[in-house]
C-alpha cells in the first residue's frame, strides 16, 4: 500500500542543508540515553496484560540452548503465536488493541515484522529495538515510554501503529535470560529492555508530527504527567529548524521522496528511511494496516507540495489511486476500524484526498 513508503530507492542526501540539526541530534541522543539509564536504575514490574509478554510466555522452548538453535526453533513458534495475540501479519488480519501502549483513547495496531535480521553476536543486545513506533499522535519531547501508565489521555480516539521484529525480540530475550538468568521476571524484562528502546523510533515520530503540527497550526500534544528529567529542553530550537525546512520546500519543486530526504531524523539518515514500512508481502490481510499507517503522512506531503509538485509525483499518485481502488474492493477498513468512527472517517477522508489529488492536473 503506497509504493512511496514501501519501495526504498536511494535519492540524494539533502539533510545537510540544515547544519544546526547536528546540535539537535546530539542533544536528543544525550537526553534519551540519560532517560534510558534512569529507567533501568529502577527495577519495576509491568502489571498489565500485554500481547508481547504473552508471546514470550507461550514460546515454550528452552532458553538454555545455544543462540542459533533457539532463534531457529522459537521463531516458528513465535510467528504462529502472533495470530492468537491479534497481531497483523501478511497472513493474519489481526485486531486493534485498546490502549496497550498509550492508554486511554489510544487504539493500537501491532504489525509483525518478519524481515530477516542478521544478528552479530557482538551487537549490544541492550540497544536493539524489537518494538518500533510506526505511527503515533505524540508531538512533544516528554521522554515518556509507551507503558500504559496513564501518561496520556486523548480526548478522541487516536491511532498508533507499532512494528515488532520477531528475530530481534528473540535475540534480546535470549541474551537477557542468559545474562541475568532468573534474577528478574519476564514482566521486568519487558519493562526494562523492550519498552524503553521504543524511545528511538518514538523520537523520530514525534519530530515528524511536530513538523506536521507546525504546518497545520495544531497544538502540540501534552502528557498528563511531567517526569521532570533534568535534560535540556530545545523545543524552540527544533521548531525554528522545522520552519526553515518548510520554507525551503516552498521555494522549489520536489518529488515526495526527495522531500522526505530533506526532513532530518534523529536515529535515521532522514525521514525517508524512517517512514519506510517493513518490507513484507502486501497481502489483503496487511494492506489495511499499511494504509492506516501512512495515509495522513501521504496527504501532508501532497498539501505541502501543492499544485507545483503534482507533475513531479504523478507516478506515485497514479499508483496510489490504483492501490486505493484495490483496498476499497476488499471491504476491510470498516470491519477493522469501523468501531472507532473518528479514526475510520479520518482515514477515509485522507484516502479520498490522495485519490483525487490529480483530478485537476
Amino acid at each position: 500500500m503506497f509504493i512511496l513508503f514501501e519501495d526504498y530507492t536511494p535519492v540524494e542526501q539533502m539533510h545537510n542543508l540544515f547544519p544546526q540539526f547536528s546540535f539537535i541530534r546530539k542533544t536528543l541522543h544525550y537526553n534519551n540515553n540519560y532517560v534510558l539509564g534512569r529507567i533501568r536504575e529502577r527495577v519495576r514490574t509491568y502489571n498489565h496484560g500485554n500481547p508481547i509478554i504473552n508471546l514470550l510466555y507461550n514460546i515454550g522452548y528452552n532458553l538454555d540452548t545455544d543462540l542459533d538453535t533457539y532463534i531457529r526453533v522459537a521463531y516458528e513458534r513465535l510467528f504462529y503465536e502472533t495470530f492468537d495475540q491479534g497481531m497483523v501479519s501478511y497472513s493474519n488480519y489481526g485486531k486493534v488493541y485498546d490502549g496497550v501502549f498509550y492508554g486511554k483513547g489510544s487504539k493500537e495496531i501491532i504489525i509483525v515484522d518478519t524481515n530477516d535480521w542478521i544478528y552479530d553476536r557482538n551487537t549490544d543486545w541492550k540497544t536493539v529495538s524489537p518494538l518500533n513506533v510506526i505511527l503515533s499522535p505524540l508531538s512533544d519531547f516528554d521522554y515518556l515510554i509507551p507503558d500504559d501508565r496513564k501518561n496520556w489521555d486523548f480526548k478522541t480516539d487516536n491511532l498508533s501503529v507499532f512494528s515488532l521484529n520477531l528475530k530481534k525480540l528473540l535475540y534480546v530475550y535470549w541474551n537477557w535470560y542468559n545474562t541475568f538468568k532468573n534474577e528478574y521476571g519476564l514482566n521486568t524484562f519487558y519493562e526494562l529492555y523492550i519498552l524503553p528502546n521504543t524511545l528511538y523510533s518514538q523520537t523520530d515520530m514525534i519530530l515528524f508530527n511536530r513538523l506536521m503540527n507546525l504546518y497545520y497550526g495544531k497544538p502540540m500534544s501534552r502528557p498528563l504527567i511531567n517526569p521532570h528529567y533534568p535534560v535540556r529542553k530545545i523545543n524552540d530550537v527544533i521548531d525554528g529548524q522545522l520552519y526553515k525546512i518548510l520554507e525551503a520546500i516552498y521555494k522549489s519543486k520536489y518529488t515526495y521522496a526527495t522531500m522526505l530526504k530533506m526532513f532530518p531524523a534523529i536515529y535515521h539518515n532522514s525521514m525517508y528511511s524512517f517512514l519506510m514500512m517493513p518490507d513484507l508481502p502486501l497481502t489483503r490481510q496487511i494492506n489495511w494496516s499499511y494504509a492506516a499507517s501512512r495515509a495522513s503522512i501521504f496527504k501532508f506531503l501532497i498539501e505541502v507540495g501543492g499544485d507545483r509538485d503534482l507533475a513531479f509525483n504523478r507516478t506515485v499518485l497514479v499508483n496510489a489511486r490504483i492501490e486505493i481502488n484495490l483496498l476499497s474492493t476488499e471491504h476491510i477498513l470498516k470491519p477493522m476500524l469501523g468501531h472507532y468512527p473518528n479514526i475510520y472517517y479520518e482515514l477515509k477522508d485522507n484516502l479520498d484526498y490522495i485519490y483525487h489529488a490529480l483530478d485537476n492536473n
